[in-house]
């Protein structure tokens, strides 16, 4: 409604309103002048309302109007700037919320990450530290990490008391450790101590404490420490606050856990690694590919190449399997997938790095998948090369035992049958002196003794049963003295070389045996070239390390004279290298060769405790390698000694053989030579002759007699009598490698078989105690 219509509306009440007045006057028959001035004044009033509408009322009402607007919009506008302030400080709130869990977020990332990354987690407790500090502006955080020993991390500002020894497992009392154990913390506002904080009786701003707040540091295991802030002064501790600690207590708590599960795997790993590099063999893991997942250690011991080299792909395994064992190799894996067999054990050699092959066993677990495919294997390697070399020389030992057993035995039987023939040919022919005939007769004869002979020396060396004399000597000497007679034996068509080392380290060893060595190698190497062709001797020496001896686990460690034989010949195949030192094996044929040449070479080597080695292949020649230990010392100088005149005597003497032959021979030829001869068939007749006296200068006895042998006839004979003089007798060795108590002075050896002039002589050479 407009202001116009509601003044003329107020008018028009007005005038009603006298009219009703001047009414009720007149029936009320009041005087005339009062009411006609009431009226007057009414009417005077309402003629002058329109003019103070328009001079008064109207301007004031505006001037009220807009004062009113203006006021209005005053009011809308602080309401609108009171509404902006609070927005803004609820956003300013929020960021401030924002940055404090960005930080807290950023710490938490920080230090997960460097859990995760395997940080040192001292080093990373004490970055938290002070990153804690800075994110929830606090002087003092220290971190304890319960263990054996304790681990703590602390920051605290200038002016903060450390509170290190506060924190002792030993120092909080036990309901607070349920308490942490459930996971409450601790919280202090500084005006008074938490009973958890080592039951400290002084106030917090005593101990430096102040408002504290003390997090467990809980994970899946239980309680693993407590998390510590101060302030040193009074505070109040805001949930914002307190959960942000908690947050990163549960943080602290798991890079913990994570910590100890990781070093228990490390530890584990390291354990279970250095078992796998250090067993006796290679742990590996292998897949269908022929690939390797993983390989121990010791790989690189038995094939040169190292477990990276194998599980990069550089090296295949199946490559480097002998090629004649890889066919059935193949099949046996195949067939065991095919059956689902879960173990399987093979062996196979395999190439060294340096191109020799050691034989391997493979031990194998396969690993299948729920429906019956094949995974992966899981297996061991073991290196038996050395079992191997070892069960194949026992058996060629065994073997060669045998046939030198028999060949010592039929030796032994068969000098002292040449013994016969030499004494008793030696004894014709003087009878038969001036019948030319007769004597040439009697030469051929001994001359096939004297073959005979060697040929049980041949044998009696190969069951290394033949006595020797070993010296320090140098094989440059005993090549130089047999130059001339190996190039002569060689031949015009063979070129022979010698390459002597100047300082050879000497050998203990016997030079007529050694001389043997050396002929039956160059006699050997000469019919391997028939066409012509080189051959080579050559000295040098050696020093066997450890790594050496286990490629040859049957050789010793320590120094050696080498003696080197080269020749260009026709070679060998790998069959006939593995039978050439067994005797009667020979490739010359029977009317060339008895196959006991290198049988020999083989027994003198082993009888001086070396090693001999062939290294051949068809058409590209063969050599001989023979290592015999070196000693310290210069070698002895050889003694030439002058022609000796035998001369006889009239000593006693007992004979003692059992063979009928060779104690005829002694009886007879002694007495020839002026000797009393006392005979008698054993051991035991023996000792009981000599227990009767007849005064007995010298004792001549059979090693191998029955009832008493040899030495134990003379060890009875020397408790009657300490210094009777002796000659033991034998058909093969005298029994130097046991002891025995015939050994010691005023004993001498005879080897069979001998003439009447060599007994005779070594007969007075003892009785002269020469």
């Amino acid at each position: 409604m407009k202001r116009r219509e509601m003044f003329v509306r107020i008018l028009v009440i007005i005038a009603g309103v006298e009219v009703v007045v001047m009414f009720l006057l007149g029936a009320l028959e009041l005087p005339e002048g009062n009411a006609k001035n009431f009226i007057d004044a009414f009417t005077l009033s309402v003629l002058s309302a329109p003019l103070l509408y328009y001079s008064v009322i109207r301007p004031v009402t505006h001037r009220l109007s807009e004062q009113s607007a203006l006021a209005r919009k005053a009011l809308e506008q602080e309401l609108a700037l009171k509404a902006y302030a609070e927005k803004l400080e609820l956003k300013e709130a929020a960021d401030a919320q924002s940055r404090l869990q960005a930080q807290r977020m950023e710490l938490l990332g920080k230090f997960h990450a460097g859990a995760i990354e395997e940080a040192d987690l001292d080093v990373i407790l004490s970055d938290t530290a002070k990153d804690i500090c800075r994110v929830l502006d606090v002087p003092c955080c220290a971190i304890r990490i319960f263990g054996n020993p304790d681990r703590i991390a602390e920051h605290c500002g200038p002016g903060t008391k450390p509170v290190s020894s506060s924190l002792a497992l030993s120092r909080i009392p036990d309901a607070c450790i349920a308490d942490f154990e459930a996971g409450k913390y601790k919280v202090s506002d500084g005006t008074n101590l938490s009973p958890c904080c080592s039951g400290s009786d002084g106030c917090p701003d005593e101990t430096g404490m102040g408002a504290h707040l003390e997090v467990p540091l809980l994970h899946s295991e239980g309680l693993a420490g407590i998390l510590f802030l101060g302030t040193g002064g009074k505070r109040e501790w805001t949930a914002e606050e307190i959960a942000t600690a908690e947050a990163i207590a549960g943080g602290i708590a798991a890079a913990v856990r994570h910590d100890t599960v990781f070093r228990n795997q490390k530890e584990m790993a390291g354990r279970l690694m250095s078992l796998m590099n250090n067993v006796p063999g290679i742990v590996y893991r292998g897949y269908q590919d022929w690939s390797v997942g993983f390989m121990g250690a010791e790989v690189e011991r038995v094939t040169g190449y190292t477990a990276e080299e194998f599980t990069g792909g550089s090296v295949k395994w199946k490559e480097l399997m002998h090629p004649d064992d890889l066919p059935g190799i193949k099949i046996a894996f195949r067939k065991a997938v095919a059956e689902r067999k879960g173990v399987l054990r093979v062996e196979y050699r395999l190439r060294h790095r340096d191109g020799t092959y050691r034989m391997l066993a493979d031990r194998r677990q396969n690993t299948y998948d729920s429906k019956g495919e094949f995974l992966y294997v899981d297996g061991l390697l073991l290196d038996i090369t050395e079992v191997s070399l070892l069960e194949k020389q026992a058996r060629t030992a065994q073997r060669m035992e045998a046939v030198g057993t028999l060949a010592g035995g039929v030796a032994h039987d068969f000098n002292n049958a040449l013994t016969g023939i030499f004494g008793f040919g030696e004894l014709l022919r003087m009878k038969l002196s001036g019948d030319k005939r007769a004597e040439a007769d009697l030469d051929e004869m001994l001359q096939c003794a004297v073959r005979a002979s060697t040929l049980t020396r041949q044998l009696l060396t190969f069951a290394r049963r033949q006595a020797i004399a070993p010296v320090n000597l140098s094989m440059n000497s005993v090549i130089t003295d047999l130059m001339k007679l190996i190039e002569n034996t060689a031949g015009e068509r063979i070129v022979t070389k010698f390459r002597l080392e100047e300082d050879l380290p000497a050998v203990r060893a016997d030079r007529g045996q050694l001389e043997q060595v050396l002929m039956n190698l160059c006699l050997n190497a000469r019919d391997a070239m028939p066409d012509g062709g080189a051959l080579v001797v050559e000295t040098s020496a050696a020093v066997l390390d450890e790594e050496h001896v286990y490629r040859h686990p049957y050789m010793k460690s320590g120094r050696y004279a080498v003696l080197t034989v080269t020749d260009t010949g026709i070679g060998m195949n790998e069959s006939t290298r593995e039978k050439i030192f067994e005797p009667f094996f020979t490739t010359k044929g029977s009317d060339k060769g008895t196959g006991l040449g290198l049988a020999m070479v083989h027994g003198i080597v082993k009888r001086h405790e070396g090693y001999i080695h062939v290294y051949s292949e068809p058409g590209k020649g063969t050599t001989f390698r023979v290592h015999l230990p070196a000693i310290d010392g210069p070698p002895e100088a050889s003694i030439a000694r002058s022609r000796e005149v035998v001369r006889g005597g009239d000593e006693t003497i007992l004979v003692a053989d059992d063979d009928d032959s060779v104690r005829n021979l002694a009886e007879l030829a002694l007495g020839e030579q002026g000797y009393s001869v006392i005979a008698a068939r054993n051991g035991e007749e023996a000792v009981e002759i000599f227990r009767r006296g007849n005064g007995i200068a010298l004792v001549l006895l059979d090693v191998g007699m029955p009832r008493l042998d040899g030495k134990e006839a003379l060890a009875v004979m020397r408790e009657m009598s300490p210094g009777i003089k002796a000659i033991l007798m034998s058909g093969h060795d005298f029994g130097e490698n046991r002891p025995s108590e015939g050994s010691g002075r005023n004993v001498a050896r005879l080897p069979k078989p001998f003439g009447c002039t060599e007994l005779a002589k070594k007969v007075r050479e003892v009785l002269d105690g020469n």
